[in-house]
């Protein structure tokens, strides 16, 4: 039995069968937009239970891996590395948090670019089941010019928020790149 093209894949994947894990993964997103305007104070509890539900909507996924056709499991598999990047990203910013509490302003400028990173995310993830190829093409674009603002591979190697924020905003741009059928 031959498998489908990954393309097919995600878009059986992000079909309206899979809305409640999309929903579930909406909901994290939101949380960490919320979680972003509250950096500089404890953010530890929130970050938390985002944690818990991205592990529960994860069990839910492999549960139902275990439980379905090969053809439909290979839908919930790519569904499941895809949400996989929120997990990346929320690890992210729970060190980024971290490194914000109690700091003053002399982190505004490291703010706007935590911003935007999570914005990339936000963005990526909401255009993952529509595939707009305009909006995709624009978090792709953001994603290269926040590269360019953190100062490119050498300076993002020797900063610590630089590196959580291109972390972050490399697993929108991820997700981005296999919404655009770029992979």
């Amino acid at each position: 039995m031959m498998l489908p093209s990954l393309h097919r894949i995600l878009q059986d994947a992000t079909g309206d069968y899979y809305d409640d894990y999309l929903k579930q993964a909406g909901e994290i997103l939101m949380n960490i937009g919320m979680i972003i305007e509250g950096l500089g104070s404890s953010q530890a509890k929130n970050i938390s239970l985002l944690i818990s539900k991205h592990n529960d909507l994860m069990r839910k996924i492999v549960k139902e891996i275990a439980s379905v056709s090969i053809e439909e499991a290979s839908r919930l598999v790519v569904l499941a590395g895809l949400i996989l990047n929120l997990k990346r990203a929320i690890e992210a910013l729970d060190a980024i948090s971290f490194l914000f509490e109690g700091s003053g302003e002399s982190l505004e400028a490291q703010r706007k670019n935590v911003k935007e990173a999570s914005e990339i995310l936000l963005k990526a993830f909401g255009n993952l089941k529509t595939r707009r190829e305009k909006e995709l093409d624009d978090v792709l674009s953001r994603f290269k010019l926040l590269k360019m603002t953190l100062g490119g591979i050498d300076r993002i190697r020797s900063n610590t928020i630089a590196i959580l924020v291109y972390k972050m905003a490399y697993n929108g741009y991820c997700i981005a790149r296999v919404a655009r059928g770029l992979v």
